[in-house]
């Protein structure tokens, strides 16, 4: 088999040459289709390209094999949409009342969710927005079970033509491989079955991601009208955040709960590492902060995130304020960034805390330990 000329294109190969691996020539273009919905217009004219060569392969095989496959086959659509819908779901989900119906139509689905979300706070829009992320992601999780096989199984469609003469698969000894050519029909057609279902999916996952992306604005929107609508909360924030930046730098450090930040303006940050990179983040907006959590349920930095001064030099270089740390019974929870293990070994004194910022509750807790504690104007305002 041949490529034609838009293939050779697409590929960058010249078909003259003997080391070209189809998996190599298939890799990028098939993985486009994972960031589809951003793609331009090259990277989805390569995706149909890969796919249509791909297709031509497998059904070549499937001739010579004697396999009942027309091409024509398709997956039902409509099954894998409710199987999507049931990922999204948990008890007593927002969800209720989401068809297929919705997802196949922008229009029927931006009217379920405005008047879904008509009177919902920040916080059921998150809720919703997690919900609803696990549906559209069930359109990627369902991509990930035959894009790797495709790309992997090319040679062996290759190969199983009778082209292995064309190609050399390099090892340490640049010598061929051998590549099994045991072809399977149920498994010819599922593939079959997805480069002719997959225009579909990829045109319903996109009318779900924008209708995400304006359910995620919706909640950013009214979570920062909620804290910033308190006066005294965006007033003690302001003060807070702001800080000369040719003299000093801010890290923040999120904490798995408010008691933790409490304890670190009394005793200090301990870490793992003597790196502040490793356990906190420069510079955030203050948008950002509110937004920001980590975490495998997102618990760090969700309730309250520690603020860290780091003076600079007359050269305008970061001073270490990180000190070894030689007794370890000490309140300590490692984070992901610095791994589960080890102990806290380094510190960061009080007075280069800040305060933190009580997402929770919105306040905003000032450290009167802090060495430049009386550059802010608080009177009783401080807790």
């Amino acid at each position: 088999m041949r490529l034609t000329d838009e293939e050779k294109k697409v590929f960058e190969v010249d078909e003259e040459r003997k080391y070209d691996n189809p998996s190599v020539w298939v890799d990028v273009g098939v993985l486009d289709i994972y960031s589809w919905s951003t793609a331009d217009e090259f990277q989805k004219h390569r995706m149909e390209v890969t796919l249509n060569f791909i297709k031509r392969l497998i059904l070549e095989c499937a001739n010579k094999h004697g396999y009942q496959i027309t091409g024509n086959e398709t997956f039902d659509v409509d099954e894998i949409l409710n199987n999507n819908i049931k990922k999204g779901k948990y008890h007593e989900s927002k969800l209720n009342g989401l068809s297929i119906e919705h997802l196949k139509d922008s229009d029927k689905m931006n009217m379920y969710f405005r008047e879904l979300t008509r009177n919902m706070s920040w916080k059921e829009l998150g809720t919703l927005t997690d919900e609803f992320g696990f549906v559209i992601d069930g359109y990627r999780s369902f991509f990930a079970q035959y894009i790797p096989p495709l790309i992997d199984n090319t040679n062996t469609f290759y190969f199983d033509l009778g082209n292995e003469e064309r190609i050399k698969i390099d090892t340490v000894f640049d010598e061929p491989i051998e590549i099994k050519t045991d072809l399977n029909e149920e498994e010819l057609k599922n593939y079959i079955k997805f480069i002719n279902t997959l225009p579909k999916l990829l045109e319903y996952q996109s009318i779900g991601k924008d209708c995400l992306n304006k359910i995620a604005e919706l909640y950013q929107q009214k979570k920062l009208e909620e804290y910033y609508s308190d006066e005294e909360f965006s007033t003690m924030f302001d003060m807070i955040m702001d800080h000369d930046k040719t003299k000093s730098s801010y890290f923040f450090h999120g904490t798995q709960c408010v008691e933790d930040a409490e304890s670190i303006l009394e005793s200090g940050l301990f870490m793992t590492r003597d790196d502040i990179e490793s356990t906190a983040y420069r510079e955030f907006s203050k948008d950002k902060l509110l937004f920001y959590s980590r975490g495998f349920f997102g618990e760090i930095g969700c309730d309250a995130i520690v603020i860290i001064d780091v003076l600079k030099d007359e050269m305008g270089r970061e001073k270490n304020i990180v000190i070894p740390n030689t007794n370890y019974n000490v309140p300590f929870t490692p984070s992901g960034l610095q791994g589960l293990d080890g102990k806290p070994r380094y510190q960061i004194l009080p007075e280069n805390i800040v305060g933190y910022v009580n997402k929770r509750d919105k306040k905003i807790v000032f450290n009167p330990n802090y060495k430049n504690y009386d550059r802010f104007d608080l009177g009783n305002k401080s807790k």
